[in-house]
């Protein structure tokens, strides 16, 4: 999972990573899978330009699988 906070702050698995890292260890994760699938969730709070910026990231690494999590309330 990549989650992207109220606060803005970015997550790996409940890790906070900064964007150059998201980048990093994505394309890592990639590398080594290049059929990985990624869930983006986000707060309900956070920015839509936010989650846009997370999945350009993900995209111009070449990831394909990428899913969006939404929360039922």
């Amino acid at each position: 999972y990549v989650t992207i906070g109220a606060n803005g702050v970015i997550y790996i698995d409940k890790k906070a990573v900064s964007r150059q890292e998201l980048q990093a260890r994505m394309a890592n994760i990639h590398a080594n899978n290049p059929s990985v699938s990624v869930v983006l969730q986000a707060d309900e709070v956070v920015a839509f330009k936010e989650i846009v910026s997370v999945l350009d990231i993900l995209t111009e690494l070449g990831i394909k699988g990428l899913k969006i999590a939404t929360a039922n309330k």
